[in-house]
Protein backbone atom coordinates (compact mmCIF):
# COMPACT_ATOMS: atom_id res chain seq x y z
CA UNK A 1 0.00 0.00 0.00
CA UNK A 2 1.37 3.42 -0.90
CA UNK A 3 1.27 6.38 1.48
CA UNK A 4 -1.29 8.05 -0.79
CA UNK A 5 -3.73 5.26 0.08
CA UNK A 6 -3.93 6.29 3.74
CA UNK A 7 -6.83 8.67 4.21
CA UNK A 8 -8.10 10.26 7.42
CA UNK A 9 -10.19 13.17 8.70
CA UNK A 10 -8.85 16.71 9.15
CA UNK A 11 -10.41 19.10 11.69
CA UNK A 12 -10.06 22.83 12.23
CA UNK A 13 -9.07 24.13 15.64
CA UNK A 14 -10.07 24.18 18.47
CA UNK A 15 -9.99 20.58 19.71
CA UNK A 16 -13.64 20.89 20.79
CA UNK A 17 -14.60 20.95 17.10
CA UNK A 18 -15.81 17.44 16.24
CA UNK A 19 -16.84 18.05 12.60
CA UNK A 20 -14.16 17.21 10.01
CA UNK A 21 -13.66 19.60 7.10
CA UNK A 22 -12.01 17.19 4.66
CA UNK A 23 -10.11 13.98 4.11
CA UNK A 24 -6.32 14.24 4.00
CA UNK A 25 -3.34 11.97 3.58
CA UNK A 26 0.16 11.64 5.02
CA UNK A 27 1.69 14.10 2.54
CA UNK A 28 -0.94 16.73 3.39
CA UNK A 29 -0.15 16.45 7.11
CA UNK A 30 3.58 16.56 6.42
CA UNK A 31 3.12 19.80 4.47
CA UNK A 32 1.04 21.25 7.32
CA UNK A 33 3.76 20.39 9.86
CA UNK A 34 6.80 21.61 7.90
CA UNK A 35 5.11 24.45 6.02
CA UNK A 36 4.36 27.99 7.06
CA UNK A 37 0.72 27.36 7.96
CA UNK A 38 1.36 26.58 11.64
CA UNK A 39 4.83 28.08 11.95
CA UNK A 40 3.92 31.02 14.22
CA UNK A 41 1.82 28.78 16.49
CA UNK A 42 4.67 26.24 16.69
CA UNK A 43 7.20 28.94 17.59
CA UNK A 44 4.88 30.31 20.29
CA UNK A 45 4.30 26.82 21.69
CA UNK A 46 8.05 26.23 21.99
CA UNK A 47 8.31 29.28 24.27
CA UNK A 48 5.70 27.99 26.75
CA UNK A 49 7.37 26.45 29.80
CA UNK A 50 4.32 25.14 31.66
CA UNK A 51 3.11 21.76 30.38
CA UNK A 52 -0.49 22.52 31.34
CA UNK A 53 -0.37 25.87 29.55
CA UNK A 54 1.23 24.21 26.51
CA UNK A 55 -1.53 21.60 26.44
CA UNK A 56 -4.22 24.33 26.50
CA UNK A 57 -2.40 26.26 23.80
CA UNK A 58 -2.18 23.22 21.49
CA UNK A 59 -5.89 22.48 21.96
CA UNK A 60 -6.89 25.97 20.83
CA UNK A 61 -4.25 26.95 18.26
CA UNK A 62 -3.64 23.89 16.06
CA UNK A 63 -5.77 22.04 13.53
CA UNK A 64 -5.71 18.27 13.96
CA UNK A 65 -6.52 14.96 12.33
CA UNK A 66 -7.62 11.44 13.22
CA UNK A 67 -4.92 9.21 11.76
CA UNK A 68 -6.96 6.08 12.42
CA UNK A 69 -9.54 6.86 9.76
CA UNK A 70 -12.32 8.88 8.20
CA UNK A 71 -15.09 9.95 10.55
CA UNK A 72 -18.48 11.64 10.17
CA UNK A 73 -17.77 13.17 13.60
CA UNK A 74 -14.87 12.67 16.01
CA UNK A 75 -16.43 9.71 17.76
CA UNK A 76 -15.53 6.02 17.56
CA UNK A 77 -19.12 5.18 16.56
CA UNK A 78 -18.95 7.60 13.60
CA UNK A 79 -16.07 5.83 11.82
CA UNK A 80 -16.63 5.65 8.06
CA UNK A 81 -13.46 3.80 7.11
CA UNK A 82 -10.31 2.77 8.99
CA UNK A 83 -7.11 4.15 7.47
CA UNK A 84 -4.93 1.18 8.31
CA UNK A 85 -2.78 3.45 10.47
CA UNK A 86 -2.29 3.56 14.21
CA UNK A 87 -1.05 6.65 16.04
CA UNK A 88 0.63 6.13 19.40
CA UNK A 89 1.40 8.97 21.79
CA UNK A 90 3.90 8.28 24.55
CA UNK A 91 4.09 11.09 27.09
CA UNK A 92 6.88 11.54 29.62
CA UNK A 93 9.17 8.86 28.20
CA UNK A 94 12.70 9.11 29.57
CA UNK A 95 15.94 7.49 28.48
Amino acid sequence: METTDYCFSFFRKPIQNIEPIRAVGIVDVYRYIVGHYAQSQTEALRLIQSSSEAKRYKATHFDYCTFSGLFRKRNEKKLIMHSGLMCLDFDHVED
